[in-house]
């Protein structure tokens, strides 16, 4: 193992052993080991969450992935508790921060599918054609938008008035309305495909 010398206050020279590639590599897998034996647990708690397969070992693999990032290259692991606890927190952090968005993005869609009723009555009146599609099918309509497209139309969902978005975005209101027009009817596009014969 290789050292690095360092001065001391004390003005002595002492030698620090410095971690090498194997050393890494051995940190890496004590921690992916320790991480593979909580996956089935992380997994039964998406499923039992209301997460679909995949969507759960999605969640799954990026939290056992920040943990081994974060431990992988430590000397020793903390304590099996506080392993424990910091895969919790993670994964409740990433499912909440998962969850939020995709309920953002279904409140979008009764609007996008039916904004001409939206103009007529309540969101709450509206016939249910939508719960049809999938969160899968929503992800795969939204990740066709320009970043500036679905942040201008997510602050539109969250409430924010055309003149709060432009001053949030730094753009005219005009520009907040074109931008909104053109991501509804490119969603509405995508999301007709999915619809039941009749539906669209």
């Amino acid at each position: 193992m290789s050292e690095s010398s360092n001065l001391g206050d004390d003005g002595v020279v002492s030698s620090k052993p410095r971690s090498t590639p194997m050393d890494v590599e051995k940190a890496q897998r004590r921690a992916g080991e320790f991480a593979a034996r909580y996956r089935t647990t992380l997994l039964n708690r998406a499923r039992k969450w209301g997460q679909n397969e995949q969507d759960a070992q999605d969640l799954v693999q990026e939290t056992l992935k920040r943990f081994i990032d974060t431990f992988g290259s430590v000397d020793s692991l903390p304590s099996e508790r506080s392993c424990e606890a910091w895969l919790s927190n993670t994964f409740t952090h990433l499912f909440t921060t998962q969850y939020r968005k995709q309920k953002t993005q279904r409140k979008a869609v009764p609007e996008l599918l039916h904004a001409r009723a939206i103009e007529e009555s309540s969101v709450e009146t509206l016939p249910p054609v939508y719960d049809s599609i999938t969160d899968e099918q929503i992800q795969q309509a939204f990740d066709e938008l320009t970043p500036d497209a679905l942040a201008t139309l997510k602050l539109d969902v969250e409430g924010k008035t055309g003149r709060e978005i432009a001053g949030l975005l730094r753009i005219r209101e005009g520009a907040v309305r074109k931008r909104l027009h053109d991501a509804r009817k490119k969603l509405r596009k995508v999301l007709q495909r999915f619809l039941p014969p009749g539906d669209n």
